[in-house]
């Protein structure tokens, strides 16, 4: 399944849950995203869930991106889901 195809299965109420409460930003970089991309931190391939705290905000370009090296990005989508306010960009400049 496509990442896109994975958004697409992602309940409505829920999609717009995760849009209001990242105020339409990518959580990677913090830039305002026109049509945000809701991504899952742990895949549903690997048990992921369709709760708020496993799901975040990307614009289309960092969502290419985290897919493109899943390890790599992982930890520090988890960090961002636990950090309110902050991106993963300033999350990488801190550490």
């Amino acid at each position: 399944m496509s990442g896109r195809e994975e958004e697409m299965s992602i309940p409505h109420a829920t999609r717009a849950e995760i849009i209001e409460r990242d105020a339409s930003c990518c959580r990677m970089c913090g830039v305002f995203a026109e049509i945000p991309h809701v991504h899952h931190i742990i895949y549903k391939s690997g048990g992921g869930s369709y709760t708020s705290p496993n799901l975040v905000s990307l614009d289309w370009q960092c969502h290419a991106r985290v897919h493109s090296n899943k390890p790599l990005w992982l930890p520090i989508l988890q960090q961002v889901a636990l950090t309110p306010g902050v991106n993963g960009i300033q999350l990488l400049r801190w550490y």
